[in-house]
């Protein structure tokens, strides 16, 4: 029952590293295994010290805050962390473009376990739902790195500005849609909001498959 959630992040890396040539392979060794090893470490204090459950309501807001400070926020953490690290160390092209492997990896141990320990684990939106739109939040907001770089680098801060300020939604949508979905389990929205997030991810996908951070402009 939990194959589906267990392996679908992990086959996505796989497909993402093999797919994006940009970088050696090796290059996405130092992500991916930060981001597995922080999962895990992440995985055992949420498992060993904070073992209190949420008290739930039926306010969205509650719901949703609870989600994103336990699930959506880490990714913010990791990759300020990842940046702050190899400030001096790598080209900005290559920690921008590390954010989908660093984060996803992290996930790739961080959603199984939460699927797993879920009071909803039996239900088709966290066992599939779940673990594919935090595969699109990812997506999304590597693209709208990627984007944000190439106005910045052309001279356009402003609008880099804009593009990276915008990847605030996809961070916040899985978290919204399962807020919803807890508390309305009949309604589409959350459904919709999933569905959204995949036509923009292949979309993104058709425009900008040969995209180059560091390509010349």
């Amino acid at each position: 029952m939990y194959l589906f959630s267990v392996l679908i992040i992990p086959c996505f890396l796989i497909w993402y590293v093999s797919a994006f040539t940009e970088f050696k392979q090796k290059s996405y060794i130092p992500p991916v295994v930060i981001g597995l090893v922080t999962g895990c470490i992440f995985c055992f204090i949420k498992a060993f010290f904070f073992l209190s459950s949420h008290i739930w309501t039926t306010s969205v807001s509650n719901a949703f805050w609870h989600i994103f400070t336990s699930d959506a926020l880490a990714a913010i953490f990791i990759f300020a962390a990842w940046i702050g690290a190899c400030i001096k160390i790598d080209r900005w092209e290559y920690k921008l473009s590390m954010f989908l492997p660093l984060v996803l990896s992290f996930y790739a141990i961080y959603i199984p376990y939460d699927v797993i320990s879920n009071r909803f684990n039996n239900t088709a939106f966290i066992l599939f739902i779940k673990p594919v739109m935090y595969i699109f939040m990812c997506w999304l907001i590597q693209e709208l790195i990627y984007l944000g770089w190439k106005k910045f680098r052309n001279g356009d801060r402003v609008a880099a500005i804009i593009q990276w300020a915008l990847s605030v939604i996809p961070l916040i949508l899985p978290s919204f849609s399962e807020a919803y979905w807890t508390l309305h389990q009949y309604s589409f929205i959350p459904y919709i909001i999933a569905a959204v997030m995949g036509i923009l991810s292949i979309g993104g996908y058709i425009l900008f498959q040969n995209r180059s951070l560091s390509e010349e402009n």
